[in-house]
C-alpha cells in the first residue's frame, strides 16, 4: 500500500509541474516497481514461468501503456530497463534481479 500511495502522490505532484501524462508512469515503474523485481523467474504460474509472463505479458503491456518508449533515452526508459532485466535473467539461470 505504501508504494501505491507514494505513486499516487507522485502523480499528483508531477501534474503541478509538467503536463506529460506518460513520463510519471514511466518514472514510477522505473523507480518504484522494477527495483522490487527479485525472484526466481523459473517458478511456474499455470503453464508458464514467471520470466515468460514478464517478457510476453508485462513487457507488452508496458509498451502499450508507454507508446513513446522508443523515443525515450534508454537510460530513462522503463521498457528498456525491463528488457535488460529479462535479458540478464535469461543469462542468470532465470534469476530475476533488477539490481544485477
Amino acid at each position: 500500500m505504501r508504494t501505491i500511495r507514494q505513486g499516487l502522490h507522485y502523480l499528483a505532484l508531477f501534474k503541478d509541474v509538467n503536463n506529460d501524462s506518460l513520463q510519471p508512469i514511466n518514472n514510477f515503474l522505473l523507480h518504484k516497481v522494477l527495483p522490487k523485481f527479485t525472484f526466481d523467474g523459473n517458478k511456474t504460474v499455470g503453464q508458464q514461468t514467471k520470466l515468460d509472463l514478464i517478457e510476453k505479458v508485462f513487457a507488452e503491456r508496458i509498451k502499450q501503456l508507454l507508446p513513446i518508449y522508443k523515443e525515450m533515452p534508454e537510460i530513462f526508459s522503463a521498457v528498456a530497463a525491463l528488457e535488460r532485466v529479462v535479458s540478464d535473467a535469461k543469462a542468470n539461470d532465470g534469476v530475476v534481479n533488477f539490481w544485477s
